[in-house]
This record gives structure tokens, C-alpha cells and sequence, in this order.
């Protein structure tokens, strides 16, 4: 969750720290949502995923939060 952390410290301008950094918080694999295995979807989801997820190998929609 270090990811969604640093997204959230980033969207209220507070500052990050280091820990979120930390090499465990990052995947080898990438992850995507879901069991679409369209190769068009994946690329979009690799567009429209924050620079925090993306940076993780973590693959989301741009409207994820809107459906919280």
C-alpha cells in the first residue's frame, strides 16, 4: 500500500517519506487488474496509471478512485 501512500502524499502536497522507497515495495512482475489480457487495455492501463503505480509495476485505470 507504500504506493497508494506516496500517491495520496503527492496529491495533498506533504511530504513523502523515504521508507515508501524502500525496494520491497516494488514489483519484479507487472500487475494488472482484472483477467483482461487484451493487449490494447494493458496498454492503456500503462497510460493512464499514476506515476507512483507505474514506477511499481502496478497497472490501474484513471477512473480507479472515482469507483472508491
Amino acid at each position: 500500500m507504500c504506493f497508494f501512500f506516496e500517491f495520496l502524499t503527492r496529491e495533498q502536497n506533504v511530504k513523502i517519506p523515504k521508507w515508501v522507497f524502500n525496494k520491497e515495495y516494488f514489483l519484479d512482475d507487472p500487475w494488472f487488474p482484472s483477467d483482461f489480457n487484451s493487449f490494447s487495455y494493458r496498454v492503456m492501463l500503462m497510460i493512464e496509471s499514476p506515476i507512483e503505480f507505474k514506477t511499481r509495476n502496478i497497472f490501474i485505470g484513471e477512473n480507479t478512485f472515482d469507483r472508491c
